[in-house]
């Protein structure tokens, strides 16, 4: 693949090369695999099993998450959005929504977020299924988000047993990234063109 030697780099250049190669991707090229993704995101046993999901808002050129809100939203699962809580510490709250057009407003730096005003908070511990952004994954399951640790926090948080799946354009996979002792693997990695376990099997 070509992409061993970015073991090598700081994580701010790998940030920069993922959101460029992201952002020259059209408007029908993000459609095409964000429908891929979502297809096998409910293709997964796990997914028909879970009754309470976390799944982040899609922003910019981001793997959209809206058609997989809407028909976990159709099945009668239960759906928790991040909401960026900035005190006392920055971090991630969770709420339920059950209207993604009515329940969901522009919050953190524009991201689309859950109206907390008027929405029930959820516990993390409540998860069954986490579905996770990044800017880069590699094959171990390994994580480079935007800096911030939001998700690293929130990642903390839910039973061991919560399916953590990270999602991202196949260009934005890696071999293998630097892991640090904080970091938590994803269970699962989904691109448009793969579906990799990087856990043991569960019965």
């Amino acid at each position: 693949m070509g992409y061993g030697l970015m073991i090598v780099e700081d994580k701010n250049v790998i940030r920069k090369r993922m959101i460029e190669g992201r952002n020259g991707m059209n408007l029908r090229q993000i459609a095409e695999k964000s429908a891929a993704i979502t297809e096998k995101l409910c293709s997964l046993r796990q997914y028909s099993d879970a009754q309470t999901l976390t799944v982040y808002m899609s922003y910019r050129n981001e793997v959209s998450t809206e058609a997989f809100i809407e028909r976990c939203l159709c099945q009668g699962k239960r759906v928790a959005i991040p909401k960026v809580v900035t005190v006392p510490a920055l971090t991630l709250e969770l709420y339920e929504i059950r209207d993604l057009r009515n329940d969901v407003l522009p919050g953190f730096k524009g991201i689309p977020e859950p109206n907390s005003a008027v929405l029930k908070k959820v516990d993390p511990q409540d998860i069954d299924f986490a579905v996770i952004p990044g800017l880069s994954f590699d094959y171990g399951g390994h994580r480079i988000g935007y800096g911030a640790g939001l998700y690293d926090r929130l990642l903390a948080k839910l039973r061991p047993e919560c399916l953590k799946v990270g999602i991202a354009y196949d260009m934005q996979m890696m071999e293998q990234l630097m892991a640090e002792k904080h970091d938590i693997t994803m269970d699962m990695v989904i691109t448009e063109k793969s579906c990799r376990q990087t856990y043991r099997n569960r019965k």
